[in-house]
Parts: structure tokens; C-alpha cells; sequence
């Protein structure tokens, strides 16, 4: 599969044979992929779920420190230095 020398007999082709593994390994993920998802995903079960996370959670723009700190800071465009 991979050789150690490229068409005109010079050096390694890490390009080809990069490529080459890559493929392999997407085969392999997709072959695998196949063979544990023989079971249908429950759309309704997971969007259940979802929604159960989503209101356990709080909104992430009234939490944390960015919110405050966002009201603290004022802006003056006349205190910026200037840049040269």
C-alpha cells in the first residue's frame, strides 16, 4: 500500500501516502460508523432531552461577569490615545 519510493524511484512520497492513510482511516470511520448505528436515532427522546438541559440551564446573557462588566464600562472616544 504504501512504497518508499515515488514513480521515478526517488525518495518517499509523504503526499501519496499521506493521502493514502487518510483514506483508510476515513473508510474505517465510516465502516464503524455503520456498524454501531444499526439502531435509528429517537428524534423525539433527544429533543426531549434538549429541552429538559435547556430550562435546567440558566440564559448565558444575564450570567457570569460579562454582563456586569459590560455595564460598568463606558466608552469615550475623546480618552483614547491616539495612534501615531
Amino acid at each position: 500500500m504504501l512504497d518508499n519510493t515515488r514513480g521515478d524511484g526517488e525518495g518517499p512520497n509523504l503526499l501519496a501516502g499521506t493521502l493514502k492513510v487518510a483514506l483508510a482511516l476515513a473508510s474505517l470511520g465510516y465502516l464503524a460508523a455503520h456498524s454501531f448505528s444499526e439502531k435509528p436515532l429517537d428524534y423525539s427522546g433527544l429533543s426531549r432531552l434538549a429541552s429538559e438541559v435547556a430550562r435546567k440551564l440558566p440564559d448565558p446573557s444575564t450570567t457570569g461577569s460579562v454582563a456586569q462588566s459590560a455595564r460598568l464600562t463606558r466608552l469615550d472616544p475623546c480618552v483614547a490615545p491616539r495612534r501615531s
